[in-house]
């Protein structure tokens, strides 16, 4: 039992399983064990990649990226432009001779829409 614990909701704050215990006019219900196994797991794809300036005249900074992370650079009708793999930190995508238009840069499940001016 969880001292205190007694909302409509409650978010766990260690690992374990969970129940309901439900009270009533003097009748009590218990609902299903739930296993949390996520608490304190970070997920590195979730961290943040900043794209700028956006949007461009020529280069494009692109910070935040993980050590090999994969890249697709697409044109808006859905060609493959360019792909890569960018270095931790911060890189750099020259945009300069490309024509002014909408770009789509896929990092893992993220999609930037960048603006070539």
């Amino acid at each position: 039992m969880i001292s205190g614990a007694n909302a409509a909701s409650y978010t766990a704050t260690s690992n374990g399983n969970y129940a309901v215990i439900l009270t009533e006019n003097g009748c009590t219900d218990t609902t299903d064990c739930y296993a949390i196994a996520s608490v304190g797991i970070e997920d590195e794809k979730l961290a943040a990649i900043n794209v700028y300036p956006n949007p461009t005249l020529g280069k494009v900074t692109i910070e935040g990226a993980k050590e090999d992370q994969v890249f697709r650079l697409y044109g808006v009708n859905g060609q493959l432009i360019k792909e890569g793999k960018f270095k931790k930190g911060k890189n750099q995508m020259n945009f300069t001779d490309f024509a002014p238009g909408i770009y789509l840069l896929k990092v893992d499940e993220h999609t930037f829409k960048i603006s070539k001016r």
